[in-house]
Parts: structure tokens; C-alpha cells; sequence
């Protein structure tokens, strides 16, 4: 267990920590390990001639270069509003491994904001944003720039006009396939209503200009407030955008070509949204969905695969991105394909970094089915366990090998060794199955002093017990939350083992957690 101090020795000593209450557990895995992860591409730092004041990116976006690079652009600034900010861009040429030194490409006397980056079909660069009065506090209008030379140069800024005075935009520009025109995704309040509307504007001269061309999409009202709407063209002729309220995240979609004067009713998805973003993978059926989601008083990143001819209920949300700790202030993905993997950039305030996440496209199809009960299964007879991690407490009955599988993450349901690693943690499922998704909590957080002690481990997966598959690797890490290793589809499996290899006191297993999987999601279940 993680404890007041470090190595304290026994479990009559963990007893008289002060807890109270097992600590709630956690019903289903709230973050996801995925391939490549967690590399940090901006770090916090002194802002420019502020000694002493930090500076931190936010909101950044991903485009893909034509030599295949990764471009990434955000706002850099000391605090999330009321500071002035300006845009700067970083490159990679190793998938997100590594990162160019930043280059300022748009600044002002007022703040840049909500960059976003879109490579057009003759290799242009847009980049759109929204200026903001940081002492006012008010919105003053969305500004556009290009490059013709992969980002070396930048033209001069273009305003983005609309019946919207003060509009702002969070997503990114798209080129309409046929025609090339582009369109842009506004909001802000017009006319005598407070409450914002989202509008669409298009360009005909591939950024040189926009006016004259709009839609109004969805008007605010009395009781509806309209932001950060993102868009996307799913078939020719097909335009779907996401926008969230106040509460929950909303669909409305225009067909036949008439994205200039039709679109359908919104529809309410019943998750709450911020700043999403989707768009169709080229070639295939499928679309990605991507928004941070309020929970709480964190913000974690949420990502979901759907499919042309899927509802959305029919396919499950993964967390892309956990904060650390409880943090609001995190999350705003930028996305991009690149070969068969999806590479997300997510910024997280309370860690001061940018952070670029990579993986597999096949992570994200189908869904997950319930996960396995293994506790009841054991006490049936149809799961065994072989473990040396056989400590118990008097005080704490819910501390026994059998805590790594009664589906809590609470503080003291956990398997323990009386002693450090190494230790090893078997689970026989007594026939081969077909597993989606494992789950691994290695030490709980102190739920006291949030203190975390880190372990490190790695975790197997087998059908006959005698040849072992390496699925996940931990290294001296702190998983405060249900940790997801997703196994790319289905894969056989008989036996899980958990090998802790290094742990801060004695070793511990909080939890494992199996999951099934069902291609291309459950059916038409949900509207």
C-alpha cells in the first residue's frame, strides 16, 4: 500500500492510518494507457522577459506537414484567461518522439486564442484563432493566416466576418471535397440575445478572404447558449457539427450539398462536452469523435470511434486523457492521422505540460463488453489465483489475495506481500477467452494525503500457462486511477500475471479488471 511514509513495515502499522471510510471505489476505468504515450512536447518555463511568471501552453492542434511531419500549434501563456497570449508552433519528424524548438507565428497586443491548423489540398497551411481583450474581458473578432512554405513565413492576418460582431472559434477550418471551398465554425452572440449561435463561414479563395458567405445553424436563445462548435465533412455532400451547450454536446447534420441552407434538428448525444472535434478517416466508414468531458472538478479526454451507419450510443467512449489529480483547467485535444495511427496533442495545467499521445486506430473500434465478474467467478470455482501476495489485516478484512479482484479500487481492497517486491499475481480463468481490455490498479493513492508511491510492473497474458505475452509495462508509476491496456480487438487468453518487479514498501495489486470485446460496437441498441 502507498503510505504516510515510505517503507513502513507491516500491516499493523498500516491499520493505524487514519482513513475512516474506505475510500469510494471506482466503477469502471476511468484512463487508458495507449502505445507512446504521455511524451511531453512543451514544458512550462519562465514567460518571455517575466522572470518568476510561468508560462504554459494551452490549447493546442496537430496538422501533418507535406514530408509527413507533425506540426503542433498552441497558445502560450501564463494562465488559462486574462493573460495575453500569442501562437507558436513546433515541429516533429520521428511521429511525436521528439520536438523542434517553437517558433512565434502570430502575436498581438491582444490575446491569441483557440488556434487551430488545417493543411489544405495544395499544401497550404491555415491557421484560424480568435482574438481576445484579456482586461475587458470580451471576445473581439477571429482572425485567419496561411503559409505557402510549410510554416517558414506566415501571410498577414485575415478577419473572419459574420452577422456574429465578436465571434470566436475552437475547431478547424475544413475544404469541402468538389468544390474546395472552405468553411469555418463560429459562435458568439448576435443580435439582442445573450446567448451565443453558431454560423458557418466560407471561403472561396482558399483563405483570402470571408464575407458575404454564411449560415446561421443554430441560434441561441433564452435557454440555449451555443459555443465551441467543430465540423466536419463525413461524404460528399455531408457536413456534421458538434457543438456543446451550457450541458451536454449536440449533433446536427446538413445533406444533398445544402450546408449553406439546410440543416437538421439538433440532437442531444447526453454527454457533457467541451471543444470537440471529429472527422471521417479517409477511405473507410469510420469517424472519430474527440471532446473533453466535465466530471467533477476534472476535464478528461474522451475519444470514440463511429461509423456512417452507427448510432451513437452503439459505440463506447475511451478516456484518451486523465488529468492528473483533479484539474479543470486540462484537456483540449488537437488530432490528426498519421499512417494507421491517431496522434492526439492535450495540455494538463497542474503538470504544466503539453502532452502528445499516440496510438492505434484499432484501439478505438468496437466496444467493450461488461466487465468480467471475477470475484463471483472465483468463489464459483470457475477462476483460481496463485500468488505469494497473501497478506491480510484483522483490521481491514477487505485486504486478502482476493482484493485485486472484487471490483473496488477502495483503499485497502487490494492483494498485498508483507514485504517489497518481487511479487507475482496469477489469475487462471480455467478456459481460454476472448479478452478486449485489462484493467490494472497497482497502488492506491493515500486517500488522506494524496502521497503516491510508486511501483513498477509488468503485466502477461497466456493460453496454456507456459508461453507469456507482455501486454503492459510499468515503470515506476503511479496509476491513481483504473489503468486500460486495450489489446487491439480480441485476443485468447487463459492466464493474467501481474509481476510487481519494484514497489516503494511492500508490493501491492489494487485491482485487475477483464473486459470482452464486441466488434463494431453492440448493435442498434441506443438512438
Amino acid at each position: 500500500m502507498r503510505k504516510i511514509l515510505p517503507l513502513i513495515a507491516g500491516l499493523g502499522a498500516l491499520a493505524l492510518l487514519s482513513l475512516g471510510a474506505s475510500a469510494p471505489a471506482v466503477a469502471d476505468l476511468d484512463h487508458t494507457t495507449w502505445a507512446n504515450a504521455g511524451n511531453n512536447a512543451v514544458v512550462a518555463r519562465d514567460c518571455d522577459g517575466q522572470p518568476g511568471v510561468q508560462c504554459r501552453a494551452y490549447f493546442p492542434d496537430l496538422e501533418v506537414g507535406t514530408q509527413g511531419e507533425l506540426i503542433l500549434v498552441y497558445r502560450w501563456a501564463s494562465s488559462h484567461v486574462g493573460s495575453v497570449g500569442d501562437i507558436r508552433m513546433k515541429k516533429s519528424t520521428d511521429g511525436g518522439a521528439t520536438w523542434s524548438g517553437e517558433t512565434i507565428i502570430a502575436s498581438s497586443s491582444a490575446d491569441l486564442r483557440d488556434p487551430s491548423l488545417t493543411r489544405l489540398s495544395t499544401g497550404r497551411l491555415i491557421l484560424s484563432y480568435f482574438t481576445y481583450d484579456a482586461v475587458n474581458k470580451a471576445v473581439i473578432r477571429t482572425e485567419t493566416r496561411t503559409s505557402d512554405n510549410g510554416g517558414a513565413s506566415w501571410a498577414a492576418p485575415v478577419a473572419v466576418t459574420s452577422t456574429i460582431p465578436h465571434a470566436a472559434t475552437s475547431a478547424k477550418i475544413i475544404e469541402v471535397r468538389g468544390s474546395g471551398d472552405l468553411l469555418i465554425p463560429l459562435y458568439g452572440t448576435q443580435g439582442s440575445d445573450p446567448n451565443s449561435s453558431v454560423v458557418i463561414v466560407r471561403s472561396t479563395d482558399k483563405g483570402a478572404s470571408w464575407s458575404g458567405n454564411q449560415k446561421t445553424v443554430a441560434s441561441g436563445s433564452g435557454t440555449v447558449d451555443w459555443t465551441e462548435p467543430a465540423i466536419a465533412e463525413l461524404e460528399d455532400g455531408h457536413l456534421r457539427i458538434l457543438a456543446r451547450t451550457k450541458g451536454n454536446g449536440f449533433q446536427f447534420d446538413s445533406y444533398s450539398g445544402a450546408y449553406m441552407t439546410t440543416w437538421t434538428a439538433t440532437q442531444d448525444l447526453g454527454v457533457p462536452m467541451h471543444a470537440p472535434e471529429l472527422f471521417r478517416i479517409p477511405g473507410t466508414n469510420k469517424v472519430v469523435n474527440l471532446w473533453s468531458q466535465p466530471a467533477g472538478s476534472s476535464r478528461p479526454v474522451m475519444v470514440k470511434m463511429r461509423y456512417l451507419d452507427r448510432y451513437w450510443g452503439e459505440t463506447q467512449a475511451e478516456t484518451l486523457y486523465q488529468p492528473f489529480r483533479d484539474n479543470w483547467d486540462a484537456g483540449y485535444s488537437g488530432t490528426v492521422l498519421l499512417g494507421s495511427s491517431l496522434v492526439s496533442a492535450v495540455y494538463d495545467s497542474t503538470v504544466s505540460g503539453l502532452f502528445i499521445q499516440r496510438y492505434e486506430v484499432q484501439d478505438i473500434e468496437g466496444a467493450y463488453t461488461p466487465k468480467l465478474d471475477l470475484l463471483a467467478e472465483y468463489n464459483a470455482g470457475s477462476v483460481s489465483i496463485s500468488t505469494d501476495m497473501t497478506a491480510t489485516d484483522p483490521a481491514h478484512p477487505e485486504m486478502r489475495p482476493t482484493g485485486a479482484i472484487d471490483g473496488s479500487t477502495a483503499y485497502f481492497n487490494t492483494a498485498a506481500k508483507a514485504g517489497p517486491a518481487p511479487a507475482t499475481y496469477t489469475i487462471d480463468l480455467k478456459s481460454v477467452r476472448q479478452i478486449g481490455k485489462i484493467g490494472i490498479s497497482l497502488k492506491p493513492q493515500n486517500p488522506v494525503d494524496g502521497n503516491l508511491y510508486p511501483e513498477s510492473a509488468v503485466v502477461y497474458t497466456s493460453t496454456d500457462g507456459i508461453t507469456w505475452t507482455a501486454v503492459q509495462t510499468y515503470s515506476t508509476a503511479n496509476t491513481t486511477h483504473l489503468d486500460a491496456k486495450l489489446l487491439g480487438g480480441t485476443v485468447s487468453v487463459r492466464y493474467v500475471r501481474v509481476d510487481i518487479t519494484a514497489s516503494a514498501g511492500w508490493a501491492t495489486l489494487n485491482e485487475v479488471a477483464l473486459y470482452g470485446f464486441a466488434p463494431y460496437g453492440f448493435g442498434h441498441s441506443q438512438p
